[in-house]
Protein backbone atom coordinates (compact mmCIF):
# COMPACT_ATOMS: atom_id res chain seq x y z
CA UNK A 1 0.00 0.00 0.00
CA UNK A 2 2.83 2.38 0.88
CA UNK A 3 4.44 1.86 -2.56
CA UNK A 4 1.11 2.56 -4.29
CA UNK A 5 0.97 5.91 -2.49
CA UNK A 6 4.68 6.62 -2.89
CA UNK A 7 5.05 6.62 -6.68
CA UNK A 8 2.24 9.11 -7.47
CA UNK A 9 3.57 11.33 -4.67
CA UNK A 10 7.09 11.11 -6.11
CA UNK A 11 5.83 11.97 -9.60
CA UNK A 12 3.94 15.02 -8.36
CA UNK A 13 7.00 16.11 -6.41
CA UNK A 14 9.22 15.84 -9.49
CA UNK A 15 6.72 17.82 -11.57
CA UNK A 16 6.52 20.56 -8.93
CA UNK A 17 10.29 20.71 -8.63
CA UNK A 18 10.70 20.89 -12.43
CA UNK A 19 8.34 23.83 -12.78
CA UNK A 20 9.87 25.65 -9.84
CA UNK A 21 13.35 25.27 -11.34
CA UNK A 22 12.20 26.28 -14.82
CA UNK A 23 10.35 29.43 -13.82
CA UNK A 24 12.36 30.51 -10.77
CA UNK A 25 13.54 34.09 -11.05
CA UNK A 26 17.33 34.22 -11.26
CA UNK A 27 19.22 37.12 -9.72
CA UNK A 28 22.44 38.90 -10.66
CA UNK A 29 24.82 40.28 -8.07
CA UNK A 30 28.35 41.65 -8.26
CA UNK A 31 28.64 43.09 -4.75
CA UNK A 32 29.26 41.16 -1.56
CA UNK A 33 27.88 42.07 1.85
CA UNK A 34 29.92 42.44 5.02
CA UNK A 35 30.92 39.31 6.91
CA UNK A 36 28.99 40.18 10.08
CA UNK A 37 25.85 40.93 8.08
CA UNK A 38 26.14 37.61 6.22
CA UNK A 39 26.68 35.60 9.42
CA UNK A 40 23.93 37.42 11.34
CA UNK A 41 21.45 36.90 8.50
CA UNK A 42 22.04 33.14 8.53
CA UNK A 43 21.88 32.96 12.34
CA UNK A 44 18.60 34.89 12.49
CA UNK A 45 17.07 32.73 9.74
CA UNK A 46 18.08 29.61 11.62
CA UNK A 47 16.53 30.86 14.86
CA UNK A 48 13.19 31.28 13.05
CA UNK A 49 13.02 27.47 12.87
CA UNK A 50 13.70 26.82 16.57
CA UNK A 51 10.99 24.84 18.34
CA UNK A 52 10.90 24.68 22.15
CA UNK A 53 9.11 21.60 23.44
CA UNK A 54 9.11 19.70 26.75
CA UNK A 55 12.37 21.14 28.02
CA UNK A 56 14.16 20.58 24.71
CA UNK A 57 14.85 22.60 21.59
CA UNK A 58 15.27 21.52 17.99
CA UNK A 59 15.56 23.02 14.53
CA UNK A 60 12.39 22.25 12.59
CA UNK A 61 12.85 21.03 9.01
CA UNK A 62 10.43 20.26 6.22
CA UNK A 63 11.90 16.81 5.80
CA UNK A 64 10.89 14.49 8.63
CA UNK A 65 10.69 10.82 9.45
CA UNK A 66 8.07 9.75 11.98
CA UNK A 67 7.78 13.39 13.04
CA UNK A 68 11.53 13.79 13.67
CA UNK A 69 13.43 16.59 11.87
CA UNK A 70 16.74 16.17 10.03
CA UNK A 71 19.34 14.94 12.51
CA UNK A 72 22.20 16.38 10.46
CA UNK A 73 20.68 19.86 10.82
CA UNK A 74 20.60 19.43 14.62
CA UNK A 75 24.25 18.43 14.87
CA UNK A 76 25.30 21.24 12.52
CA UNK A 77 23.53 23.87 14.62
CA UNK A 78 24.82 22.48 17.91
CA UNK A 79 28.40 22.65 16.62
CA UNK A 80 27.88 26.19 15.31
CA UNK A 81 26.49 27.34 18.68
CA UNK A 82 29.53 25.89 20.42
CA UNK A 83 31.95 27.62 18.03
CA UNK A 84 30.11 30.93 18.42
CA UNK A 85 29.89 30.65 22.19
CA UNK A 86 33.57 29.77 22.55
CA UNK A 87 34.46 33.04 20.81
CA UNK A 88 31.82 35.08 22.69
CA UNK A 89 29.91 35.74 19.47
CA UNK A 90 26.50 35.11 21.04
CA UNK A 91 25.30 38.11 23.12
CA UNK A 92 24.18 35.87 25.99
CA UNK A 93 25.32 32.72 27.75
CA UNK A 94 24.44 29.98 25.30
CA UNK A 95 24.94 27.09 27.73
CA UNK A 96 21.18 26.63 28.02
CA UNK A 97 20.86 26.36 24.20
CA UNK A 98 23.58 23.72 24.13
CA UNK A 99 21.86 21.82 26.94
CA UNK A 100 18.42 21.86 25.31
CA UNK A 101 19.74 20.86 21.87
CA UNK A 102 21.77 18.07 23.46
CA UNK A 103 18.67 16.76 25.26
CA UNK A 104 16.73 16.68 21.99
CA UNK A 105 19.52 14.89 20.14
CA UNK A 106 19.96 12.25 22.85
CA UNK A 107 16.20 11.74 22.89
CA UNK A 108 16.19 10.96 19.16
CA UNK A 109 18.60 8.04 19.48
CA UNK A 110 17.28 4.71 18.24
CA UNK A 111 17.09 1.59 20.41
CA UNK A 112 20.17 0.22 18.65
CA UNK A 113 22.11 3.34 19.80
CA UNK A 114 22.36 4.73 16.24
CA UNK A 115 20.86 7.87 14.73
CA UNK A 116 18.82 8.27 11.54
CA UNK A 117 18.94 11.10 9.02
CA UNK A 118 15.13 11.37 9.18
CA UNK A 119 14.18 11.74 5.53
CA UNK A 120 10.63 10.71 4.71
CA UNK A 121 10.23 7.79 2.29
CA UNK A 122 13.80 6.52 2.72
CA UNK A 123 13.96 2.85 3.66
CA UNK A 124 17.54 3.24 4.89
CA UNK A 125 18.33 6.44 6.74
CA UNK A 126 22.02 7.27 6.11
CA UNK A 127 22.68 5.84 9.56
CA UNK A 128 26.47 5.98 9.20
CA UNK A 129 26.81 9.64 8.29
CA UNK A 130 23.93 10.69 10.57
CA UNK A 131 25.39 8.88 13.57
CA UNK A 132 28.99 10.00 13.13
CA UNK A 133 28.12 13.70 12.73
CA UNK A 134 25.79 13.49 15.72
CA UNK A 135 28.59 11.99 17.79
CA UNK A 136 31.02 14.69 16.63
CA UNK A 137 28.61 17.31 17.98
CA UNK A 138 28.02 15.44 21.24
CA UNK A 139 31.75 14.94 21.73
CA UNK A 140 32.28 18.68 21.31
CA UNK A 141 29.70 19.19 24.07
CA UNK A 142 31.48 16.66 26.27
CA UNK A 143 34.82 18.37 25.68
CA UNK A 144 33.37 21.60 27.06
CA UNK A 145 31.20 20.37 29.94
CA UNK A 146 32.73 16.96 30.87
CA UNK A 147 29.43 15.20 31.56
CA UNK A 148 30.47 11.56 32.09
CA UNK A 149 26.98 10.24 31.31
CA UNK A 150 27.24 11.93 27.93
CA UNK A 151 30.58 10.25 27.29
CA UNK A 152 29.02 6.87 28.13
CA UNK A 153 26.27 7.55 25.58
CA UNK A 154 28.85 8.51 22.93
CA UNK A 155 30.86 5.33 23.57
CA UNK A 156 27.72 3.18 23.38
CA UNK A 157 26.80 4.69 20.00
CA UNK A 158 30.41 4.31 18.80
CA UNK A 159 30.35 0.62 19.64
CA UNK A 160 26.99 0.30 17.88
CA UNK A 161 28.54 1.88 14.76
CA UNK A 162 31.33 -0.67 14.93
CA UNK A 163 28.87 -3.53 15.29
CA UNK A 164 26.40 -2.50 12.59
CA UNK A 165 28.16 -0.09 10.21
CA UNK A 166 31.92 -0.77 10.14
CA UNK A 167 34.16 -3.36 8.48
CA UNK A 168 37.90 -3.36 7.83
CA UNK A 169 37.14 -3.44 4.10
CA UNK A 170 34.72 -0.51 3.98
CA UNK A 171 35.42 1.53 7.08
CA UNK A 172 32.27 3.26 8.30
CA UNK A 173 29.55 2.78 5.70
CA UNK A 174 27.34 5.71 4.78
CA UNK A 175 24.03 3.85 5.00
CA UNK A 176 22.81 0.60 6.54
CA UNK A 177 23.22 -2.41 4.23
CA UNK A 178 25.92 -0.78 2.09
CA UNK A 179 28.76 -3.19 1.32
CA UNK A 180 31.13 -0.61 -0.17
CA UNK A 181 33.17 2.31 1.11
CA UNK A 182 32.11 5.94 0.91
CA UNK A 183 35.13 8.15 1.59
CA UNK A 184 33.05 11.00 3.00
CA UNK A 185 31.82 8.66 5.75
CA UNK A 186 35.20 6.99 6.23
CA UNK A 187 37.17 10.23 6.65
CA UNK A 188 34.54 11.79 8.91
CA UNK A 189 34.68 8.70 11.11
CA UNK A 190 38.49 9.01 11.22
CA UNK A 191 38.16 12.59 12.46
CA UNK A 192 35.60 11.58 15.07
CA UNK A 193 37.46 8.57 16.45
CA UNK A 194 40.72 10.54 16.63
CA UNK A 195 38.92 13.08 18.87
CA UNK A 196 37.25 10.40 20.99
CA UNK A 197 40.64 8.80 21.66
CA UNK A 198 41.66 11.98 23.45
CA UNK A 199 39.09 11.16 26.15
CA UNK A 200 38.72 7.38 25.99
CA UNK A 201 41.45 4.97 24.97
CA UNK A 202 40.69 1.69 23.23
CA UNK A 203 43.22 -0.20 21.10
CA UNK A 204 40.43 -1.35 18.80
CA UNK A 205 39.54 2.30 18.15
CA UNK A 206 43.20 3.06 17.37
CA UNK A 207 43.28 0.26 14.77
CA UNK A 208 40.06 1.49 13.19
CA UNK A 209 41.49 4.99 12.93
CA UNK A 210 44.49 3.78 10.92
CA UNK A 211 42.28 1.51 8.82
CA UNK A 212 40.05 4.46 7.93
CA UNK A 213 42.92 6.75 6.94
CA UNK A 214 44.40 3.95 4.81
CA UNK A 215 41.11 3.34 2.97
CA UNK A 216 40.93 7.03 2.03
CA UNK A 217 44.48 7.46 0.76
CA UNK A 218 44.56 4.11 -1.05
CA UNK A 219 41.47 4.98 -3.07
CA UNK A 220 42.21 8.51 -4.25
CA UNK A 221 41.59 8.86 -7.99
CA UNK A 222 44.62 9.22 -10.28
CA UNK A 223 43.31 12.66 -11.26
CA UNK A 224 43.73 13.74 -7.65
CA UNK A 225 40.21 13.73 -6.21
CA UNK A 226 38.68 11.49 -3.60
CA UNK A 227 35.91 9.44 -5.28
CA UNK A 228 32.52 9.66 -3.64
CA UNK A 229 32.21 5.89 -3.18
CA UNK A 230 33.38 2.52 -4.40
CA UNK A 231 30.44 2.26 -6.80
CA UNK A 232 30.11 5.97 -7.66
CA UNK A 233 33.68 6.71 -8.63
CA UNK A 234 33.25 10.33 -9.77
CA UNK A 235 33.17 13.36 -7.52
CA UNK A 236 29.35 13.34 -7.30
CA UNK A 237 29.03 16.76 -5.63
CA UNK A 238 32.37 18.57 -5.45
CA UNK A 239 31.84 19.36 -1.74
CA UNK A 240 32.72 15.80 -0.75
CA UNK A 241 36.32 16.25 -1.91
CA UNK A 242 37.06 19.19 0.44
CA UNK A 243 35.17 17.51 3.28
CA UNK A 244 37.44 14.47 2.97
CA UNK A 245 40.45 16.82 2.97
CA UNK A 246 39.23 18.71 6.06
CA UNK A 247 38.29 15.66 8.09
CA UNK A 248 41.44 13.72 7.17
CA UNK A 249 43.65 16.65 8.12
CA UNK A 250 41.92 16.84 11.50
CA UNK A 251 42.42 13.10 11.98
CA UNK A 252 46.11 13.35 11.08
CA UNK A 253 46.67 15.64 14.08
CA UNK A 254 46.19 12.55 16.25
CA UNK A 255 49.20 11.05 18.02
CA UNK A 256 47.66 7.60 17.45
CA UNK A 257 48.55 7.59 13.73
CA UNK A 258 52.04 6.45 12.74
CA UNK A 259 54.37 8.86 10.95
CA UNK A 260 54.66 6.67 7.84
CA UNK A 261 50.90 6.69 7.36
CA UNK A 262 50.77 10.43 8.03
CA UNK A 263 53.44 11.10 5.40
CA UNK A 264 51.59 9.04 2.79
CA UNK A 265 48.33 10.81 3.63
CA UNK A 266 49.88 14.28 3.31
CA UNK A 267 51.08 13.46 -0.22
CA UNK A 268 47.56 12.41 -1.23
CA UNK A 269 46.00 15.45 0.43
CA UNK A 270 48.28 17.76 -1.51
CA UNK A 271 47.14 16.09 -4.74
CA UNK A 272 43.50 16.54 -3.73
CA UNK A 273 44.06 20.21 -2.94
CA UNK A 274 45.69 20.78 -6.32
CA UNK A 275 42.73 19.10 -8.03
CA UNK A 276 40.35 21.29 -6.04
CA UNK A 277 42.10 24.51 -7.04
CA UNK A 278 41.84 23.47 -10.68
CA UNK A 279 38.03 23.44 -10.40
CA UNK A 280 37.86 27.24 -10.09
CA UNK A 281 36.57 29.43 -12.91
CA UNK A 282 38.12 32.77 -13.89
CA UNK A 283 36.05 34.55 -11.23
CA UNK A 284 37.27 32.28 -8.44
CA UNK A 285 34.08 30.20 -8.03
CA UNK A 286 34.37 26.43 -7.70
CA UNK A 287 32.44 24.69 -10.48
CA UNK A 288 30.75 21.31 -10.17
CA UNK A 289 32.63 18.92 -12.50
CA UNK A 290 29.85 16.33 -12.49
CA UNK A 291 26.52 17.72 -11.22
CA UNK A 292 26.28 20.55 -13.74
CA UNK A 293 22.75 21.54 -12.71
CA UNK A 294 24.09 22.80 -9.37
CA UNK A 295 26.77 24.84 -11.13
CA UNK A 296 28.70 26.92 -8.57
CA UNK A 297 27.09 25.36 -5.51
CA UNK A 298 27.64 27.47 -2.38
CA UNK A 299 28.38 24.49 -0.13
CA UNK A 300 31.05 23.24 -2.53
CA UNK A 301 32.53 26.74 -2.49
CA UNK A 302 32.58 27.22 1.27
CA UNK A 303 33.94 23.73 2.00
CA UNK A 304 36.63 24.32 -0.64
CA UNK A 305 37.56 27.58 1.07
CA UNK A 306 37.96 25.77 4.41
CA UNK A 307 39.99 22.96 2.84
CA UNK A 308 42.35 25.29 0.95
CA UNK A 309 42.75 28.21 3.34
CA UNK A 310 46.29 27.22 4.35
CA UNK A 311 47.27 26.79 0.69
CA UNK A 312 46.01 30.17 -0.56
CA UNK A 313 47.42 33.65 -0.56
CA UNK A 314 45.44 36.16 1.47
CA UNK A 315 44.09 37.75 -1.74
CA UNK A 316 43.00 34.35 -3.11
CA UNK A 317 41.29 33.45 0.15
CA UNK A 318 39.52 36.81 0.35
CA UNK A 319 38.29 36.52 -3.24
CA UNK A 320 36.67 33.15 -2.56
CA UNK A 321 35.12 34.34 0.69
CA UNK A 322 33.74 37.49 -0.92
CA UNK A 323 32.23 35.34 -3.68
CA UNK A 324 30.41 33.27 -1.05
CA UNK A 325 28.90 36.41 0.48
CA UNK A 326 27.42 37.36 -2.91
CA UNK A 327 24.88 34.53 -2.54
CA UNK A 328 22.92 36.82 -0.20
CA UNK A 329 20.96 39.28 -2.34
CA UNK A 330 18.40 41.75 -0.98
CA UNK A 331 17.90 39.62 2.14
CA UNK A 332 17.28 36.50 0.08
CA UNK A 333 19.71 33.60 0.22
CA UNK A 334 20.62 31.55 -2.88
CA UNK A 335 22.40 28.22 -3.28
CA UNK A 336 23.78 28.15 -6.83
CA UNK A 337 25.28 30.42 -9.49
CA UNK A 338 25.28 29.66 -13.22
CA UNK A 339 27.82 30.48 -15.92
CA UNK A 340 25.93 33.70 -16.71
CA UNK A 341 26.51 34.97 -13.19
CA UNK A 342 22.88 34.42 -12.11
CA UNK A 343 22.06 33.12 -8.64
CA UNK A 344 19.28 30.57 -8.11
CA UNK A 345 18.10 27.67 -5.95
CA UNK A 346 16.92 25.17 -8.56
CA UNK A 347 15.57 21.87 -7.28
CA UNK A 348 17.39 22.36 -3.97
CA UNK A 349 14.72 24.78 -2.79
CA UNK A 350 12.78 22.03 -1.02
CA UNK A 351 15.69 21.29 1.34
CA UNK A 352 16.90 24.87 1.62
CA UNK A 353 16.22 24.93 5.37
CA UNK A 354 18.59 22.00 5.90
CA UNK A 355 21.21 23.45 3.55
CA UNK A 356 21.03 26.74 5.43
CA UNK A 357 22.41 24.95 8.50
CA UNK A 358 25.11 23.36 6.36
CA UNK A 359 26.32 26.74 5.08
CA UNK A 360 26.18 28.23 8.57
CA UNK A 361 28.14 25.32 10.03
CA UNK A 362 31.00 25.67 7.56
CA UNK A 363 30.94 29.45 7.94
CA UNK A 364 31.33 29.21 11.73
CA UNK A 365 33.96 26.49 11.29
CA UNK A 366 35.90 28.79 8.97
CA UNK A 367 35.56 31.94 11.08
CA UNK A 368 35.75 30.63 14.64
CA UNK A 369 36.99 27.06 15.01
CA UNK A 370 40.66 26.80 15.91
CA UNK A 371 41.15 30.57 15.50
Amino acid sequence: MRNLLFYPFLLLKKIRTYYHSKFEQKMENTEHCETDYFANYLWLKIQEHFIFNAGKIYYDTKIKYNGKPSSLAQSRILLSILYLNNKNKIPFNADFLVNLFTKHILGSKEKNQLYKFNQKWWKDQDEGIATVWTLIALLEVYGKYKDENLLKSIIASTEAMHSHLFTDKTGLIHTSNDDFWCLNAVSTYAMFISKLLEFYHDEGFVKKLSTSVSICIENINQEGYFPYSQIRTGTYLLLYNPIVIITLEEALASTFIGNDLKDKAIVKLNLAKKYLQNQQDVDGYFVEPEQKQFSRYIISNITSLVALRNSLTLDEELKIFNNIKKYLIDDEFYLCRNEKGEFFNGNLYEVKDVLLTEVFYWLTYYLYKNK
